[in-house]
């Protein structure tokens, strides 16, 4: 059962935001999104990782029209680093990606029927009538199919050991667990992250630039219009924002 999220006073639910989490050091990070024209803010180093979070949570993120998950497999390329992208769609979806040096090595999504570009009809299946494997696959429905990798690329060597539970298992049980009325999305990405180690503070992100509850005071993050910083970047980011595409309005 997915830990309820009514614990945190300061997440709201119902809200957008995204994310992707870098392995490598802060100021490698805040030069590569510069040079991206990324739009968000760039949180503290945290252990091995650094945390950006799009001001555009349902849409374009950066220079090139390109969404959380292309900037994310830019940067680990670019970097030659593990990226893990993360994003929640007002609380009723979450996508998942991950990244070894470009190479994409994980894909979740909890709700692949909802993606407008996918055909009904076009989903290769099996002679029992199910979705194929490697379908499923390309859209992300299930936790197998990425935990294990999750796991290997976050999770330090040895930082389960003592533990009577293997945390791949979790994960994927976690991902492929179906939620009820009174769980949200953000409830299965607190549980996600920290069975990553990840930093959770994403789930709070909406008051940056703000101090974040649980996660950096506002001195700490760096704000990046348009990759750009000062009144350089509140020109950019002004015009950005008129090309930048955003998702349909809320039904």
């Amino acid at each position: 059962m997915i830990p309820m999220g009514a614990s945190d006073p300061d997440k709201v639910v119902g809200e957008s935001y995204a994310g992707v989490y870098l392995a490598a050091t802060r100021d490698a990070v805040a030069t590569a999104l510069a040079e991206a024209a990324f739009t968000g803010f760039v949180g503290p180093q945290e252990g091995d990782w650094v945390l950006a979070v799009a001001t555009n949570a349902r849409g374009t993120v950066a220079a090139g029209k390109r969404t959380l998950d292309a900037l994310a497999r830019d940067l680990a390329g670019g970097l030659g680093v593990v990226a893990v992208a993360v994003e929640v769609d007002r609380d009723k979806r979450l996508r998942l990606w991950a990244f070894e040096a470009g190479e994409r090595i994980g894909h979740f999504d909890s709700a692949p029927e909802d993606d407008d570009d996918l055909a009904l009809g076009q989903i290769p299946l099996d002679e029992f009538g199910d979705p194929l494997p490697e379908a499923m696959l390309a859209l992300g429905g299930s936790g197998a199919q990425s935990a294990a990798e999750l796991v290997r690329v976050c999770v330090s060597p040895g930082a389960s050991d003592g533990e009577e539970s293997d945390p791949a298992e979790e994960l994927e049980e976690l991902l492929d667990e179906e939620l009820t009325e009174s769980e949200s999305e953000s409830d299965r990405v607190r549980s996600a992250l920290r069975l990553l180690t990840l930093p959770t503070w994403l789930i709070a992100s909406a008051s940056l630039p703000r101090d974040v509850p649980g996660g950096p005071r506002a001195g700490q993050v760096l704000h990046l219009r348009a990759g750009r910083t000062g009144v350089a970047g509140l020109t950019l980011g002004a015009l950005s924002e008129r090309t930048r595409r955003k998702f349909k309005p809320d039904a």
